[in-house]
C-alpha cells in the first residue's frame, strides 16, 4: 500500500509518473481504489475534470473513497490529484492541439478551425471615428 507523500518521498514529479504509480499501485489497492485507477488510467483526459463526487459516481463508489483514493497517493486532497491530472493534460497537449481546444471553447463548441468565413478586418481609420 501506499502510504503519505509517496510521489515526493520516491522523488517522483506529481503530474509525469502518478499514471505510471497508479499502475504499478493497483494490486495492493482495494476494490474501490481499482475502479478509480483504472477509469483514471484509461480516461484521466476526463477524470481531470471531474468533481470527486462525479468520478465516484462514474465508477460505482462514494465520493470520500475518491478523496482517501488521493490520499493514498499522497494527495492532501481530490483537488491536488484532479490539478496533478490537468497538468498531465497540459504537458502532453501540442501547441495546435491547444488552439483548438481554445477555439472550440470561444466558438461555443463550434470549431472554425480553417472552416469558417473570414472575419472582416475594420482599417485602423475606421476604428477611430
Amino acid at each position: 500500500m501506499i502510504r503519505g507523500n509517496t510521489l515526493q518521498k520516491e522523488g517522483l514529479s506529481m503530474t509525469q509518473d502518478l499514471l505510471q504509480l497508479i499502475s504499478n499501485e493497483m494490486k495492493g489497492f482495494s476494490k474501490g481504489q481499482k475502479r478509480i485507477g483504472a477509469f483514471i488510467l484509461e480516461h484521466y483526459d476526463k477524470a481531470a475534470f471531474m468533481t470527486a463526487a462525479k468520478l465516484g459516481e462514474t465508477v460505482g463508489v462514494s465520493e470520500s473513497t475518491v478523496v482517501r483514493f488521493a490520499a493514498e497517493l499522497g494527495f492532501e486532497g481530490y483537488p491536488q490529484l484532479q490539478k496533478s491530472l490537468q497538468d498531465i493534460i497540459r504537458n502532453r497537449l501540442t501547441t495546435v492541439q491547444r488552439m483548438e481546444i481554445i477555439d472550440e471553447q470561444l466558438s461555443g463548441g463550434v470549431s472554425c478551425t480553417g472552416s469558417c468565413p473570414p472575419m472582416p478586418i475594420r482599417s485602423a481609420a475606421r476604428r477611430r471615428r
